[in-house]
């Protein structure tokens, strides 16, 4: 069961957290997972942005209160949450382009590469991420749970290393079609990572500076709908 499997990986890194309590951290951010109808998806999405804006309010090392605030959250379907924000838009408008039939569902995944944030919501140094990853590295392991036919990293080239360090063995960033560098739209590709896991521009970078950039998910859909990876 992917939960009971979260949870266990949780708990088993939930040590390495203590010392980092003096630190002015918000979250991390604990998946839950709604498995039935994730299961049931035609292509289990898994969507990871940059980090969070505001979790919980402080650092917290409590398992339970942390998963149990992702699944209240509900894939911002929380009263009062932002699902207007243009990184929701996106992510649920690709999942009905993937699975028309789960709409209105809570049938796709959402994680960050960042896990925390500070406590009045931006985003972590370099140093201080290095920090997090070195005392609760567990994207590749949540990966490997959830096993998802499709990763999107709604991050952008900057984040690359922020994601290559949390990785293991060698990750390369590549180029998916010959007009388009890398920087703006890669395949990550790596043994513990589907076929189909691309990183393009944020939405909002998307939307307010190159609104000519979002048709890049439109090569990413034709490709994952007529791309057979296991011939």
């Amino acid at each position: 069961m992917i939960n009971q499997e979260l949870e266990k990986l949780y708990n088993t890194h939930k040590s390495n957290l203590t010392g980092l309590f003096d630190d002015e951290f918000d979250g991390p951010l604990l998946m839950y997972c709604w498995e039935e109808e994730f299961k049931a998806s035609d292509y289990k999405i898994l969507f990871v942005g940059k980090e969070l804006n505001g979790w919980i309010g402080y650092f917290a090392d409590d398992i339970d209160l942390l998963r149990k605030r992702y699944e209240d959250f509900g894939l911002c379907t929380q009263e009062g949450s932002n699902r207007n924000s243009r990184l929701w838009k996106y992510m649920y408008d690709f999942n009905s382009r993937l699975n028309p039939a789960c709409e209105g569902k809570k049938n796709f995944m959402w994680t960050n590469v960042s896990k925390c944030c500070t406590w009045k919501g931006k985003g972590l140094d370099w140093e201080s991420h290095q920090k997090i990853v070195a005392n609760f590295n567990v994207l590749e392991c949540e990966i490997k749970i959830l096993q998802p036919d499709v990763i999107i990293f709604f991050t952008g080239p900057y984040y690359d290393d922020k994601i290559r360090i949390q990785i293991t063995d060698d990750l390369v960033f590549r180029q998916v079609v010959e007009h388009i560098p890398s920087r703006e739209l890669a395949r990550l590709e790596n043994i513990n990572l589907p076929y189909f896991t691309y990183r393009l521009y944020h939405p909002d970078y998307m939307d307010i500076y190159k609104p000519d950039k979002r048709s890049h998910l439109d090569i990413i859909e034709n490709e994952i709908k007529t791309v057979n990876v296991k011939a």
